[in-house]
């Protein structure tokens, strides 16, 4: 092979790998407006639900768990019908419903990490331990999302509920 047809093999290859990485790029990044429409309606930190779609679905709005959970904020069917979503998988209803049962939380506890922990293992098991419970999945939870929080912000997530949501 000839150095010009390798020079123009290897342009070719990176090239579409930056098209490649991009298009990965705009995907995160296609429910900017939504989010920062539906986290100003309910005075909710966007990058805290940022936080939690990272850590639940990874970005994938075709993400299902084996417990039924579906779609980017992984809503559980009665979650899902309980705020009014008629196809969890549609990413625009999974999205305002995910949002609004986040800033329903919120202002239930007063506390973001006792609200992220009833996201993750229900309202019953945060009643029940007057807090955090011991579900190892749930600090587990909990601290991932917090860490993915100081990742996109730099800064260490608060947990008083007048930070993210209207009294």
């Amino acid at each position: 092979m000839s150095k010009k047809k390798g020079f123009i093999l290897i342009a070719l290859f990176i090239f579409s790998s930056k098209i490649f990485a991009g298009e990965l790029l705009n995907e995160m990044y296609i429910y900017d407006e939504l989010i920062l429409q539906e986290t100003t309606k309910h005075q909710i930190n966007p990058e805290l639900i940022y936080s939690i779609i990272k850590i639940e679905s990874h970005f994938n709005e075709k993400a299902l768990s084996p417990k039924g959970a579906q779609g980017l904020m992984q809503l559980m069917p009665f979650t899902a019908k309980r705020f009014g979503v008629t196809d969890p998988k549609d990413s625009k209803q999974n999205l305002k419903a995910g949002i609004e049962y986040m800033a329903f939380l919120i202002n239930r506890y007063g506390d973001v990490n006792y609200a992220i922990a009833a996201y993750n293992s229900g309202e019953n098991a945060v009643e029940k331990y007057k807090g955090i419970p011991p579900y190892k999945e749930t600090i587990n939870y909990v601290k991932k999302v917090r860490a993915e929080y100081t990742k996109l912000t730099g800064l260490s997530l608060p947990h008083k509920k007048e930070f993210y949501a209207a009294k």
